[in-house]
């Protein structure tokens, strides 16, 4: 079954009847970012403009749109992450189309279709970085690299998440805290370690109360996640299985009408490669209603008092 046959249309069938998609019951209140963090969210739901960027309050659910989204682009936007050192948060449509948008800017680009051997490629389930800046895409039991300028896939090793529990491996995300790949397969709900460069996975636990089908790390090193409802989750990593830990923000309502996603981020800080105290990160968003603050001066006064800045940012 298809992913936007076995969620969307259900999830459809929830809005009509009672307007908003609720919380699992087990949640333990509603979760707050890091100071210093953004969480950013792309549409999947046919009442707003296809493949809209919103900027969200997790604490309020309440979004705020980030430039005019892609109208006439096939809707949906899966699971992606943002290029190491640029603006751009890299993911794709449900056409399997990739795409990118400015998270600043709200900018969208459509860049081509994903092709494999020169023919069009469909089956892909999650997009993300590496901290080097290789982008992955993970299908059902492949991973491969891509080119980010035409779409072209090379396989690169074959974790086999769908034959583990018959699972699609929806989140894929890099977690600059631990240093390593995470995946969480819908089937069993199991969250894995991954290397990419071996396909090698490790299951470290599993949860059958919420859909995760797109996640990101904060500066904590905590778990973000959406596409159990019209709303995100928050959790520690060590605390996955346990669903009386995770913490759900209310649901996301635009103009009254709860708004889905399958596709979140939140901004990272990088810390590069040739200059380990260097911190880089995205620019101030644009008045969305969430509290930044200036983190080059942070890392500026902390290497004044001998502290260095280490990468804090923690599914192809």
């Amino acid at each position: 079954m298809s992913k936007l046959t076995k969620i969307l249309l259900p999830m459809t069938a929830v809005v009509t009847l009672l307007g908003v998609t609720t919380s699992p019951a087990l949640a333990a209140g509603e979760p707050a970012l890091p100071a210093n963090d953004k969480l950013y969210i792309v549409e999947c739901d046919t009442d707003v403009t296809e493949l809209q960027l919103f900027g969200l309050n997790p604490e309020s659910g309440v979004p705020t749109e980030i430039g005019a989204g892609a109208p006439g682009e096939t809707y949906c936007g899966f699971q992606g992450a943002q290029q190491p050192g640029s603006d751009w948060f890299y993911f794709f449509n449900n056409a399997s189309y990739l795409q990118r948008v400015d998270l600043i800017t709200g900018v969208n680009e459509t860049i081509a279709q994903f092709t494999l051997n020169g023919n069009p490629y469909t089956n892909a389930y999650s997009l993300t970085f590496g901290p080097d800046g290789t982008a992955y895409v993970l299908s059902y039991d492949d991973l491969y690299t891509v080119n980010l300028d035409t779409a072209v896939l090379t396989y690169l090793s074959s974790p086999e998440f769908y034959d583990e529990y018959s699972g699609y491996p929806y989140a894929f995300a890099y977690d600059y805290v631990t240093e390593k790949f995470y995946v969480v397969e819908d089937g069993d709900g199991a969250l894995y370690e991954l290397t990419p460069s071996t396909g090698a996975k490790v299951e470290l636990a599993y949860n059958d109360d919420y859909d995760v089908l797109s996640m990101a790390f904060d500066a904590n090193g905590d778990l973000w996640s959406n596409g159990e409802g019209d709303f995100v989750s928050k959790v520690a990593l060590s605390s996955f299985g346990d669903s009386n830990a995770w913490q759900d923000s209310p649901n996301i309502l635009v103009n009254s009408v709860g708004l889905y996603s399958e596709s979140l981020w939140v901004s990272p800080v990088f810390t590069t490669p040739e200059l380990p105290d260097t911190v880089v990160t995205t620019p101030e968003l644009p008045d969305t209603g969430l509290s930044i603050s200036a983190l080059v001066g942070v890392g500026a006064l902390l290497l004044v008092v001998g502290v260095s800045i280490v990468a804090v940012r923690r599914l192809t």
